[in-house]
C-alpha cells in the first residue's frame, strides 16, 4: 500500500481515522465529517482523477 500523493488526500484519510477511532462508530465518523464540512475523497472509476463528495 503507498499513500497518496495529494496531501488533501492523505490528510483527509488520516483525519477519517482519527475521529473514527474517536468516535469509535462509522454513523458517527459521518456524522462528524458533516458537522466539520469535510468531504470523502474518492477516485472516479478507471481514472486516476480525485473528486471530493460525500
Amino acid at each position: 500500500m503507498t499513500l497518496d500523493p495529494d496531501t488533501q488526500v492523505t490528510e483527509t484519510i488520516a483525519h477519517f481515522f482519527d475521529t473514527f477511532s474517536r468516535v469509535v462508530s462509522a454513523c458517527q465518523t459521518v456524522k462528524a465529517f458533516r458537522r466539520e464540512a469535510l468531504l470523502f475523497p474518492s477516485r472516479l472509476l478507471n481514472s486516476q482523477t480525485t473528486v471530493f463528495g460525500h
